[in-house]
């Protein structure tokens, strides 16, 4: 049960994995076997946490390690730190998810539990760059490189070779962008790895939204929406949404951008709000805040802009900046 209930999870076939892990977890605490139990609860609270419900991810990941304190295990303790403070940056709670993820390389190091390790590098690198942190960032990718190229791992390169892209995304090296993006993209497909397919696809429409190639980003929305919709991805879905809803925005389509980011909002309403869910629905809240100061709703537009950048600063994302200097610039209402 719990070999392929992480086989769907890979496939991103989410409903079918909870429902084969919650089965293998109930012949686990059937059976008395701790370790089989807290290694089913890992499994589960990863299903879970992909679906954007944090909460009960967080909930999972604890008694698993509650469970591994208890019979000293230590890959499955090191495990759980790894997945407690991946959900904490989730969050944004990140002197917690620092915590977590701190303690968790230490034990990593200490057993030399390298794929874990290598997760947790990614994870730090992730935290690094979301906050505009990028050459710490740098660093931490780096080492994990060594360990993906060490170890063999070709899920956890495609994962590496993603989050790269989008680190150049960000900086606006276009360039190396759509270099890794593609490269990661090719990877996934290979591996038949559905959510980084999704995730690359996603991540060329900005590019390519951003370049202003707008025909190219249409080949690719159409296979994004399928993908992101068969696995219920909410977070991918909203992310699409946005995305397409600032090249409608670029193109000065204000009705067509006002819908799509509309209907991408209430995907990140319909579920907890994780700090992921919360950063999508701010920058789509400065989006909106853009069309409305572009039909001359000056007040609509201010009052957009502060929601925004209130989330923005106080998790620290390097969008702040931006929008507070676009809120500065706005007229005098009236």
């Amino acid at each position: 049960m719990l070999h392929l209930g992480q086989t769907l999870e890979w496939l991103g076939e989410y409903a079918r994995a909870e429902a084969y892990l919650q089965e293998g977890l109930r012949l686990a605490r059937q059976a008395g076997c701790l370790e089989r139990t807290s290694a089913t609860l890992h499994a589960l609270g990863e299903v879970v946490r992909r679906q954007g419900i944090n909460q009960q991810a967080t909930a999972l990941h604890h008694e698993a390690l509650g469970l591994a304190r208890q019979i000293d295990h230590q890959e499955h303790m090191c495990d759980s730190l790894a997945a407690l403070g991946r959900l904490a940056w989730e969050r944004g709670e990140y002197a917690l998810a620092q915590e977590y993820l701190q303690a968790g390389l230490t034990l990593a190091r200490r057993i030399d539990q390298l794929e874990t390790m290598e997760w947790v590098l990614a994870t730090l690198g992730l935290a690094s760059f979301e906050q505009g942190d990028y050459a710490t960032g740098d660093v931490y990718f780096q080492e994990a490189l060594m360990l993906v190229e060490q170890l063999g791992l070709p899920a956890r390169r495609c994962h590496l070779t993603m989050n790269f892209g989008v680190s150049y995304l960000e900086r606006g090296d276009y360039a190396n962008a759509e270099l890794y993006l593609l490269e990661g993209l090719a990877l996934a497909r290979q591996l038949g790895y559905e959510d980084m397919i999704c995730a690359a696809l996603i991540n060329l429409i900005s590019l390519l939204g951003r370049r202003g190639e707008y025909e190219r980003a249409a080949t690719y929305f159409e296979e994004a929406r399928e993908r992101a919709l068969k696995m219920k991805d909410r977070w991918f879905i909203s992310e699409l949404s946005r995305f397409l809803g600032e090249i409608y925005l670029a193109q000065h389509q204000y009705a067509q951008a006002n819908a799509v980011l509309q209907e991408g909002l209430k995907y990140t309403s319909e579920v907890a709000q994780t700090k992921r869910m919360l950063k999508v629905r701010a920058q789509s809240q400065f989006d909106l805040a853009c069309i409305a100061l572009a039909q001359g709703k000056i007040v609509e537009a201010r009052h957009l802009g502060k929601l925004s950048l209130a989330f923005l600063e106080e998790s620290g994302h390097y969008w702040s900046a931006r929008v507070r200097q676009w809120l500065e610039q706005l007229p005098p209402e009236g």
